[in-house]
């Protein structure tokens, strides 16, 4: 009888042994970060407080606890993924993550600063460019296209003048900003100098009025941060805006609701 209870009592104990091995052991979990067909090297992974990057292969691999975790991936140029996974002990646990494009990226940009007809998006293109969709400007609370483009891009400077808010780029006058509208110059403000100073910006210089396009009309705008005179002349010291139109016609409301508050 007093054997029997030994046994048990042995049992038991490598039964606790063997669990307690069991949840003492880590987690293996492995995965691939892909785009397409393409596997996307250099893609940060962050578990826990572990954080690795995909390799050349886009593969990565951690060993965590057992449990429940949040998995966050991330790359430049692509949309975020954070997701929960569960970790089972000494288990290894493969997940494929599929990113998406930013949509900032998706838009294409053709030979903006560029004598090139190749289509790219404004991480390969060859000079620094801007892109800001219609719903971003959107998103801004602005008016103006001026201020929805002094609001997002830090190049942009607007100086509030009489009948006129010109568009500079890196603090030069508004005459040496090239404004685009579908790859096509268009056309200065017309003002007569008379001496006067109309505001802060450009004394004496030929303005530019960007607020003179619809908005309801414009898909996106494009800012080259970089001079271009030696493509374009020496209205492109400072830089390109160009202004891509919609090309498709459909009937649109667009309305805007404001209110002063104090210390306005």
């Amino acid at each position: 009888m007093r054997r029997a209870f030994d046994c048990n009592i042995l049992l038991l104990l490598i039964i606790l042994f063997v669990s307690s091995i069991c949840f003492s052991q880590d987690a293996i979990i492995t995965g691939r970060v892909r785009q397409g067909g393409q596997v996307l090297q250099g893609a940060t992974v962050l578990l826990g407080e572990k954080t690795k990057a995909t390799d050349q292969s886009g593969s990565f691999s951690f060993s965590v606890r057992p449990g429940r975790h949040t998995i966050i991936i991330t790359h430049v140029g692509y949309k975020k993924i954070e997701q929960s996974i569960i970790a089972e002990a000494g288990q290894t646990t493969h997940f494929d993550f599929e990113l998406m494009l930013n949509d900032l990226l998706e838009e294409v940009m053709i030979g903006i600063g560029s004598r090139s007809k190749i289509q790219r998006n404004n991480l390969n293109s060859p000079v620094p460019v801007d892109v800001y969709s219609y719903g971003r400007l959107t998103e801004t609370g602005q008016i103006t296209i001026t201020q929805m483009l002094n609001f997002l891009a830090p190049s942009i400077a607007v100086s509030r003048e009489v009948l006129n808010e010109p568009v500079t780029l890196r603090g030069l006058d508004p005459q040496h900003v090239l404004i685009l509208v579908n790859g096509i110059r268009y056309h200065p403000m017309v003002w007569l100098f008379s001496g006067a100073l109309k505001g802060q910006l450009g004394k004496g210089s030929v303005g530019n009025d960007l607020n003179s396009i619809p908005f309801p009309a414009i898909e996106k705008i494009e800012v080259l941060r970089d001079g271009a005179a030696a493509q374009y002349g020496s209205d492109a010291i400072a830089g390109v805006i160009n202004i891509k139109l919609k090309e498709v016609t459909a009937t649109s409301f667009h309305s805007q609701v404001g209110q002063f508050y104090k210390g306005d």
